[in-house]
């Protein structure tokens, strides 16, 4: 084996060390359960609000992140040149925010470890106190969230507030708000709500002038905000931690850096436990992810704002061009306040029929989207789509079309739908 190929293979080890089994690859496939490779993979990319192969740009990061590790570790030994790279990365994620003078930053290998982390810290200002947790609808959010969101209190009760109504249809912020402040009510004594700031298909609830009168009626409230899709703007990212509140973010949703790159920012006027790089995980797999992350950060902020925005609103307009003109797609309302979507989520009805897939079925197009069958259906079918993983928007089943930070084309989305439509018309043959 050359150098260039054993060192290939560990970079790609650790892309997929020190997280959990979701990072494990397929024995056949090589692919994570997110249907992710830990090697740059060509695919047309429109699945951000799940997870993203790993690019080139970002694999080189990540090599280099390896190559410093060594040299630091050779002068000054493992953990110190690991708490160094850590810090290094913490301080890139909080000036990428914008936020360096007022917060710090704790990578995690995950968002669901970054809520444990941001919940526990938070509980521990009382930790004789019973702690009830009010969560935005577990399938809005990642699946091992609501255990991880109960921290260090296992036997708190925990509510979960629905933000769409069984149709899909968004719930009107005023209702999601009450119910919110009732849930609070109903603890009786002190919780932690988690403010979701753009959930699996897009929405935000309770929003932060909601949120800031709950924690003012109620004195025992905390808030902990999950924008770990980080679809949000710097300016209100900042506000959120100018109120006292933890923000979780990732580099693996909107920025399309590998799975498994969380990090909570905390305010640093709260003091929260001993906050500071010590309390990072410096594991090797965790600092490779976010360099490859951090990388992707930079690219993204290399392009002005409006260029970017120009992008997005182009595949938004094809989007719902394509919508319109095909019944097969059942495109769900977003939330009133969108002021940009990046993330839509659509059912997916039979042609005969007229019927929803329902999320079984979607679960196998899925991960028929993300492989090669152009040999059994053409070329339509041939190349490689990531999408949004199945979710249930109310009751209704569906999928999900994400723009994330890479640059992607209208061409590129229009090769994605005709693929989707094509395993649609073909899903009872492929089920086998």
């Amino acid at each position: 084996m050359s150098a260039h190929v054993a060192e290939t293979a560990e970079i790609e080890r650790l892309l997929g060390a020190d997280g959990d089994a979701r990072l494990a690859p397929d024995p056949v496939t090589g692919l994570d359960r997110y249907g992710c490779a830990p090697w740059p993979r060509a695919v047309i990319g429109f699945g951000s609000c799940t997870a993203s192969t790993i690019s080139a740009a970002g694999f080189a990061a990540a090599g280099r992140c390896l190559d410093a590790l060594r040299a630091a570790a050779a002068r000054r030994g493992w953990e110190t040149a690991r708490a160094a790279a850590a810090a290094r990365l913490a301080a890139e994620i909080l000036a990428h925010f914008g936020v360096a003078d007022i917060a710090d930053a704790v990578l995690t290998p995950s968002g669901s470890d970054a809520a444990r982390i941001a919940t526990g810290l938070l509980a521990a200002a009382a930790p004789e106190a019973r702690w009830d947790t009010v969560l935005m609808a577990a399938t809005e959010t990642g699946s091992l969230v609501p255990e991880a969101a109960r921290g260090a209190h296992p036997q708190a009760t925990l509510r979960h507030i629905a933000l769409r109504e069984p149709d899909g249809r968004p719930r009107r912020p005023a209702a999601v708000t009450a119910a919110t402040e009732a849930a609070v009510a109903a603890g009786g004594g002190r919780s932690i709500v988690h403010l979701i700031d753009g959930s699996k298909t897009g929405l935000t609830a309770p929003g932060l002038a909601a949120a800031a009168r709950i924690q003012a009626r109620h004195p025992g409230t905390e808030i902990v905000v999950d924008a770990c899709q980080a679809r949000l703007p710097a300016a209100r990212l900042r506000r959120y931690l100018e109120q006292g509140w933890p923000v979780l973010v990732t580099g693996s949703k909107f920025y399309g850096g590998p799975p498994f790159s969380g990090a909570v920012l905390l305010p640093r006027a709260r003091r929260l436990g001993s906050q500071g790089g010590e309390q990072s995980d410096t594991a090797p797999g965790v600092l490779c992810r976010w360099a490859a992350a951090v990388a992707e950060m930079h690219a993204y902020a290399a392009l002005p704002d409006a260029e970017h925005r120009a992008r997005r609103r182009r595949l938004a307009a094809a989007l719902r061009a394509e919508f319109a003109a095909d019944p097969r797609f059942e495109p769900l309302p977003p939330a009133a306040a969108a002021a940009e979507q990046s993330i839509f989520t659509f059912a997916l009805r039979e042609s005969a029929t007229g019927d929803r897939f329902d999320l079984a079925t979607l679960g196998r197009i899925h991960r028929q989207m993300n492989q090669d069958l152009g040999a059994s259906l053409g070329p339509v079918a041939r190349p490689a789509c990531q999408i949004g993983q199945p979710v249930l928007a109310g009751a209704v089943p569906a999928l999900r079309i994400a723009f994330g930070a890479r640059e992607a084309s209208v061409a590129e989305l229009r090769a994605c739908l005709a693929k989707l439509r094509l395993l649609a018309d073909h899903v009872a043959a492929l089920a086998a």
